[in-house]
């Protein structure tokens, strides 16, 4: 029961990660499975879970991807999973011609045939299960971290073929090398989850080349002990100064932000804000003084500010919905902590 729990943790976060993503145009979720297996379990739970989406499976183990079929038909869902042998292929992600919103993996945990036999030796309990994966499913060079990184390197050089990469993982020492690949390639768009279902605990590890944001409630894991690994928040808050009123501090900065020529839309007690360049900023007001100011249509931030009276305090509250640069969003939050102190 516990492997089926860990299955399924992953399934609804990785679709609580889509539910909070802005909606695809397409009229199905595209999702993909890396290294199915001969159970095909997730691509199963993917296409019960969630009616509307079709998921693109692979593996390279040939009688592997024969069991899959058989798995896939006993359960009348051969139109909505695509089997995809990547036997041929020196890549891991497949080069589909089509925009995937989410994949999923279950990666080889180990290195070698050996390592599988010297940890089992050395284990204090007995094996709460029977292991019947393939080697494939279970060996690669490099082990897990090994197989992740070559993902990762892969989603960088195809920034557009997959919005959201997601992987679990068995070790947590393969979380840090990992953020630091991520790092290398100058991704800082993440999220972790960690997922315990009795003595086992899996890790759950998300990224995007692009720019929608999560909120923290699913990019940082409340549970996971290693805070340090967690993603920077996506949402900041400031208490206003003593004495301000929640309206006086809604109009002064629907006010402003107007006047910065920023994209507005406001109701009750939240302002989203739609930048196409970083009007706040100082060389941004010096262009615009010498007549340098580039005009835009294209989006580069987007945040949400939301109002809320605590007691007699005013909290602002700022959440990076949509950007690839943080220094831009922390910049914009500064300048409005400012507008705040003078309103």
């Amino acid at each position: 029961m516990t492997a089926c729990a860990l299955l399924l943790d992953y399934v609804q976060w990785l679709l609580a990660l889509l539910e909070a993503s802005p909606p695809s145009p397409k009229a199905n979720l595209l999702l993909l499975d890396v290294g199915t297996g001969a159970s095909a379990i997730y691509a199963l739970l993917l296409a019960r879970s969630s009616p509307k989406a079709h998921i693109f499976a692979t593996d390279v183990d040939a009688f592997s991807l024969k069991i899959a079929r058989r798995n896939i038909e006993q359960n009348a869902l051969q139109d909505r999973i695509t089997l995809i042998d990547t036997s041929l292929s020196v890549d891991i992600l497949p080069h589909l011609d089509v925009e995937i919103d989410a994949s999923m993996c279950n990666p080889p945990y180990y290195a070698s045939r050996a390592e599988i036999e010297e940890l089992a030796s050395i284990k204090a309990d007995l094996p709460t299960g029977i292991c019947t994966g393939a080697d494939s499913d279970m060996i690669t060079t490099g082990g897990e971290l090994g197989f992740v990184t070559r993902m990762i390197d892969e989603s960088a050089a195809r920034p557009n073929a997959i919005r959201w990469c997601t992987t679990q993982l068995g070790r947590l020492s393969s979380l840090e090398p990992l953020l630091k690949r991520l790092a290398h390639h100058h991704i800082d768009n993440y999220a972790l989850c960690e997922s315990t279902q009795s003595r086992t605990k899996r890790w759950l590890l998300a990224w995007s080349l692009q720019g929608d944001r999560l909120p923290d409630t699913i990019a940082r894991s409340a549970n996971l002990a290693s805070k340090h690994l967690l993603p920077l928040p996506n949402t900041v808050g400031r208490v206003c100064r003593a004495g301000l009123k929640l309206p006086t501090v809604r109009d002064a900065l629907l006010e402003h932000l107007l006047a910065l020529s920023l994209q507005v839309e406001s109701s009750d007690n939240a302002i989203l804000v739609a930048a196409s360049q970083p009007s706040w900023t100082r060389a941004a007001r010096r262009a615009a003084e010498r007549n340098e100011a580039q005009p835009s249509d294209v989006v580069i931030m987007r945040v949400l500010l939301e109002l809320a009276q605590r007691g007699d305090d005013v909290v602002v509250s700022s959440t990076w919905q949509y950007g690839l640069d943080r220094q831009l969003f922390q910049s914009f939050c500064s300048h409005v902590w400012r507008q705040i102190d003078v309103s």
